[in-house]
């Protein structure tokens, strides 16, 4: 039908190798994955299994081998975080059992260092793919290429600070924080987010939360001769 087609939350090789396909038959199609995907996998639920319940589930170490290769080669696009909306953990109570657990990882405080510690440093992923996939990819599949995703004159002064040799491990970063809900909790990671701007105003500090609620604005995607494709907007 001549339509785009993007496929959300690649978790497997075999989706991988169906998108490879369609890609090398010039399709239109784009896709995604999460740091869960490339990291994790079925051996997490003998560690944490309340924690690890997400849609699609969690593979196979071979899964992860070919989905980083994937990422690597371009097969798969852009990371992306999961969706989360559970309510955080009440520490007075004990853990939920798994078949009582929401499914989801809140994954976006994580992305950067987990992708960068376990993909960049260990020479699964290029740094130009990295920035790539985390970045500049994204913008453009939604159509913001042309405000967001580098840093050039003209663009959105959105950017992050980010310090590839900072050593940390994992526990929550202020009242906000979602970690304790993350198989990731008390790993060891090099590479930090110690600051990010939007439009030119620092909103985290390292810390903590810096900007007051409601500074973020919708932003329409997909300009085209400077008018919005209403039928082609993303929220």
């Amino acid at each position: 039908a001549g339509a785009r087609v993007h496929v959300c939350h690649v978790s497997s090789a075999r989706s991988a190798e169906l998108i490879n396909r369609y890609k090398s038959w010039g399709t239109a199609v784009t896709a995604e994955t999460t740091p869960h995907y490339l990291i994790l996998n079925e051996d997490i639920f003998q560690q944490c299994p309340e924690r690890a319940i997400v849609t699609p589930a969690l593979r196979t170490n071979q899964d992860n081998k070919i989905l980083w290769q994937a990422l690597e080669e371009g097969v798969i696009d852009t990371i992306v975080s999961d969706h989360f909306l559970g309510a955080l953990p009440d520490p007075s109570r004990k853990r939920p059992a798994p078949k009582d657990s929401e499914p989801g990882m809140a994954g976006l405080e994580m992305s950067m260092p987990l992708v960068y510690d376990r993909g960049v440093r260990e020479g699964k992923l290029s740094l130009r793919r990295f920035i790539g996939s985390i970045a500049t990819k994204p913008a453009e599949i939604i159509g913001m290429g042309d405000r967001k995703g580098k840093i050039k004159v003209g663009m959105d002064a959105d950017l992050v600070f980010f310090n590839p040799n900072k050593e940390w491990k994992v526990t929550n970063l202020g009242s906000d924080s979602r970690i304790s809900t993350l198989p990731y909790e008390n790993w060891s990671l090099h590479g930090f987010v110690e600051r990010t701007i939007v439009r030119g105003k620092t909103i985290w500090d390292g810390k903590s939360i810096t900007c007051d609620p409601g500074w973020g604005i919708y932003v329409p995607a997909f300009l085209k001769d400077n008018h919005y494709l209403e039928n082609e907007r993303c929220q």
